[in-house]
């Protein structure tokens, strides 16, 4: 068991005087091939030297980053990135009722994506970021992935009846690559004229 962090001593001054404090973080970061970010949180908590003698070489150098600390930034770098975080991800899927294979699936995702994704290893493109959320609130937008992508449905009846203008049989798909191009206003005049 792990000694608790006021009985460890500072690797600079040798004392027992390392404590939980909040300090300001500050770091930049680049994502999905634009520029340099900068992620600031303002209170992170980390366990720090509080000796006034200590004097490190370069000022971070007595400062620690436990899991609390680690989990607090990468928390933070997702929402200040605008994408869904880990626990997002995983309440978006659960709330489908589809499990991380299932759902892989449906967005053709390989390998462990979707696991990496919720568990914060890895931070997902701002294009698979924007499919969440499609995916994650809008029913229309998962069943016709699932029936144009992926070919199937239970029964196709619900689809129906939500685009019946673009019912078709299997052989012609013209009509399904429509829905591609249609925009919300296409979907809402061919409503009024139905």
């Amino acid at each position: 068991m792990a000694r608790p962090v006021e009985q460890r001593r500072c690797h600079v001054c040798r004392q027992r005087t390392l404590r939980r404090v909040a300090r300001l973080f500050e770091y930049e970061v680049s994502h999905d091939g634009r520029g340099p970010v900068k992620i600031r949180i303002p209170d992170l908590e980390v366990v720090a030297c509080t000796n006034p003698d200590c004097k490190p070489a370069e000022p971070g150098d007595t400062i620690l980053h436990d899991d609390a600390a680690i989990w607090r930034i990468t928390v933070e770098t997702y929402r200040q990135l605008g994408l869904l975080t880990p626990e997002e991800i995983r309440q978006g899927r659960e709330d489908l009722g589809l499990s991380l294979q299932e759902i892989a699936d449906l967005l053709g995702l390989g390998g462990n994506s979707l696991s990496r994704w919720e568990r914060g290893r890895v931070y997902q493109s701002r294009s698979s970021d924007t499919l969440l959320r499609i995916i994650f609130k809008v029913p229309e937008a998962r069943l016709f992935v699932e029936r144009d992508c992926h070919g199937h449905d239970e029964s196709g009846q619900e689809f129906k009846e939500k685009f019946p203008y673009l019912e078709t049989d299997e052989t012609d798909r013209s009509k399904w690559r429509k829905l591609r191009r249609f925009t919300p206003q296409d979907h809402m005049t061919y409503a009024e004229a139905g």
